[in-house]
């Protein structure tokens, strides 16, 4: 994309509508780095062309187009700009890292026999959802401690609907349902318990456990009775550690943060009937040299866009920037009101000072798990750069497969590594489709062939659910081909009609076209090196 002349951009600054909404600006291969909102479109848009200062200057160095979009108001530029930066992730905006990995757990109540599950999706189904979670390993222990108090399925519909049980059953982590071994009211009643706590309600839970226990022995139902007596110890085994922390019986969040440099690491606490239930930590990414007011409004907007729960309060350890708008936003979410504290002294400042200094524990022990990482991925990246004749180390890397049985079921495999370290969510598979019978030289040319046009379209924006895919968006620093020269040498023919870099067709040694690196997984490498520590170093991790 070439860059607009300075007359078509006063020309076009001055069409940008006096109104709410929101801007995209982007770079010279038209990719989007920054997303925006404002209530003034011109003016904002205005303050980037004709005097950036700051931030603003260094992002002004990259930008060569924008767009704009406008909105009724600026509660929906609000909304508006939040879905943008979870479809583009835009460098200079602040995310969640890992967003779109984290771990709900579901309980979908509209099933006779709810099976409680994980899940990465919120759907529009009727079912209770808790999340997110930031932590999988916690949720997981969680759940498993849940289950041994209270046991239910989880198997899936298929084995439920063979309608024998299974080893769960026999170690007391599944009533039964699949065999009638409890009825429908009473198994929907213990997914309603399991419910309770996981919202932190234990102390509900446990007086209707004692008024069970209680009516069980007028009943002379000992047996019973002597099963809710247990319950009931385990229930307030949890709800003693779960801190009192306030007087009130309102639910609250707590929202603090920790900054070291450019990381920033925020805590959120859960308060939920004036005891403390849980907290969860979340690493932010992007320019996060911004001011504070904009760092905690930025945060607000993406986690509780896919939270579950909204409480009544927020407590924050400092203002908002455009805190109206964000109070408005907040509450058409919850369909009703919401407050944004930020208490200066008493019981609530000391609990969010409390929280940031746990923050800044937790972003100490990520820095050192940072540090070390990248101790250990970058001599990888220089010894490979070094053996491949490149002139800088790979930053993404994509390597390919093929698999098939005999020519069915034919599927490619496309996997993706940056910074030395996969990137699980980069990782795609190709259904076969246009290549018959046991060819793995065609099919590797469909895949690659597939894979490069969807990067061309992303880059000319000609579509926008391939744009949607970062994954394929994303130009690769170097390209693996697993199966050795023959499969390497079938990409000049498949790569005629691109405007990507051609690879080479020897196997010997790999070059480095236009910045993308080819390489066969059965190339030949170079017999000298720098020194003999370097070649061994190099040959271990070949």
């Amino acid at each position: 994309m070439q860059a607009v002349g300075e007359d078509t951009i006063r020309k076009r600054l001055r069409a940008v509508p006096e109104a709410p909404g929101c801007y995209l600006l982007r770079d010279a291969a038209g990719k989007v780095i920054y997303v925006g909102k404002a209530l003034r479109l011109r003016s904002r848009l205005r303050s980037y062309f004709q005097a950036p200062q700051g931030q603003k200057l260094e992002l002004m160095k990259r930008i060569h187009d924008f767009e704009v979009m406008r909105t009724a108001n600026d509660v929906e530029a609000l909304v508006l700009e939040n879905e943008l930066i979870k479809h583009y992730q835009p460098r200079f905006n602040i995310r969640l890292k890992d967003d779109k990995n984290f771990l709900y757990l579901k309980l979908p109540m509209r099933e006779d026999y709810p099976r409680v599950h994980y899940t990465r999706r919120i759907h529009n189904d009727g079912a209770i959802y808790f999340g997110p979670f930031a932590s999988a390993l916690g949720l997981r222990q969680t759940v498993k401690s849940i289950r041994q108090l209270l046991p239910f399925r989880t198997c899936s519909d298929d084995v439920f609907r063979q309608g024998r049980v299974c080893l769960d059953f026999h170690i007391k982590r599944c009533p039964g349902p699949c065999e009638g071994r409890i009825s429908r009211e009473d198994y929907r009643a213990r997914v309603q318990e399991v419910a309770m706590l996981m919202e932190g309600r234990s102390d509900v839970l446990a007086r209707d456990l004692h008024g069970r226990m209680e009516q069980s022995a007028e009943k002379l139902d000992f047996e019973n009775a002597a099963r809710y007596r247990d319950k009931l110890r385990a229930v307030e085994k949890i709800a003693d550690r779960q801190k009192v922390v306030t007087r009130g019986r309102d639910d609250q969040d707590l929202v603090s943060y920790a900054r070291q440099g450019k990381d920033v690491f925020v805590e959120v606490a859960y308060i939920r009937g004036g005891k403390m239930v849980g907290h969860d930590g979340h690493a932010l990414e992007g320019e996060l040299d911004v001011p504070e007011a904009e760092l905690l409004r930025s945060f607000l907007v993406r986690y509780y866009s896919s939270a579950t729960h909204i409480p009544r309060t927020i407590v924050l350890t400092a203002a908002v920037d455009e805190e109206e708008q964000v109070r408005q936003w907040l509450e058409q979410r919850r369909e009703g009101p919401v407050a944004l504290e930020v208490p200066q002294r008493g019981r609530k400042r000391q609990l969010v000072d409390q929280l940031a200094e746990t923050a800044a524990e937790e972003l100490k022990q990520l820095r050192i798990q940072w540090d070390y990482d990248r101790s250990r991925t970058e001599p990888m990246l220089q010894a490979l750069a070094y053996a491949l004749d490149l002139d800088a180390p790979p930053h993404r890397i994509e390597c390919y497969d093929i698999s098939n049985i005999q020519g069915e079921s034919a599927t490619g495999a496309m996997v993706v590594f940056e910074e030395g370290r996969p990137k699980h969510e980069d990782y795609r598979s190709f259904r076969i489709r246009y290549t018959p019978g046991p060819n793995d030289f065609a099919m590797m040319q469909e895949v690659l062939r597939r894979r490069f046009a969807r990067l061309e379209s992303a880059q000319r924006r000609e579509d926008s659910a391939e744009v949607a895919d970062r994954s394929f968006s994303t130009r690769p620093d170097m390209v693996l081909i697993d199966g050795g020269k023959s499969r390497a040498s079938g990409w000049p023919r498949s790569g005629r009609r691109s405007s990507h870099p051609t690879p080479p067709t020897r196997s010997s040694r790999s070059t480095t076209r236009r910045g993308c690196s080819w390489s066969s997984a059965s190339a030949t490498r170079r017999t000298a090196s720098p020194s003999p520590t370097t070649a061994r170093s190099a040959a271990r991790r070949r």
